[in-house]
């Protein structure tokens, strides 16, 4: 334990902070591979991002953390329906109340990545290898979509509750390549990982498409108790498998800590 800690001290104190550094924001695309491609075969979207750290500022090695999300499916759902005031047997008047329901699966990560540069100018190419976990989520909103917002404030941001269906926390690890473009004062970058993910739980976009929630509570949801967000159909079990993906990615690289060229005075 005691190495660990010394060598993780050792790398934070050799990173130098006149040393160029990295902050990259990429739109990347997620390929399931292998079994994960079995259960849940489309293409994922989403947002990465990644921070990286020269360790010395004459060898072209970075460290950093990356983090990705990936939204897997989605569907939405419109509740309408009538609150009766009743005296006795007699209705008195209604509330027309309409709530929005979205459900949606989730891919996102956590990645520490150690990335060579090549030295090159204006294209520089890259390897990396990284490792971190893996978090799949299934999860469902219930929002208030009336007029007069009955049962949410907009502090609440109209939500009336939301609830996971499932979850599961797996490791990962993978390696990578691609391309920092000199353009202006940052970088494009272009590059595609392969990051082996562990055993998890998960539902697919197929199955999320089948579920309802109902406003009578005969179902998957009781407006009487809405922390009580259930499943009660035969598409409410979920795979389990490695969770294997591809990441590629397009995005933008700024440069921040770059150091500054030393001035050149001449002589009288």
């Amino acid at each position: 334990m005691k190495k660990n800690l010394i060598l993780i001290a050792f790398i934070f104190v050799t990173i130098n902070t006149q040393a160029q550094h990295y902050f990259n924001i990429s739109l990347l695309g997620g390929i399931p591979q292998a079994s994960f491609a079995d259960n849940t075969d489309d293409f994922h979207l989403g947002l990465g991002l990644d921070l990286m750290f020269k360790v010395n500022p004459d060898f072209p090695l970075y460290l950093g953390i990356g983090y990705n999300y990936n939204l897997m499916g989605t569907k939405n759902q419109i509740i309408e329906n009538d609150l009766q005031v009743m005296a006795g047997t007699t209705v008195i008047s209604s509330i027309p109340v309409k709530l929005g329901v979205e459900t949606t699966n989730n891919l996102s990560n956590w990645i520490f990545k150690t990335r060579f540069v090549f030295p090159t100018e204006y294209v520089k190419p890259f390897v990396q290898i990284s490792g971190g976990l893996n978090y799949l989520s299934t999860r469902t909103t219930i929002t208030d979509e009336t007029e007069k917002r009955f049962f949410t404030s907009d502090q609440d941001d109209n939500i009336i509750n939301t609830a996971k269906a499932i979850d599961d926390l797996t490791y990962a690890y993978g390696g990578g390549a691609g391309l920092l473009i000199e353009v202006g004062k940052g970088c494009i970058e272009l590059g595609v990982d392969y990051t082996w993910g562990g055993r998890a739980i998960y539902f697919n976009k197929e199955q999320i498409k089948e579920w309802t929630v109902n406003w009578a509570g005969t179902g998957t949801f009781d407006p009487n108790n809405p922390d009580n967000v259930d499943l009660s159909n035969d598409s409410g079990t979920p795979y389990n498998s490695y969770t294997d993906i591809i990441y590629p990615h397009i995005g933008y690289t700024f440069k921040f800590a770059e150091p500054k060229k030393k001035k050149t005075i001449k002589k009288p």
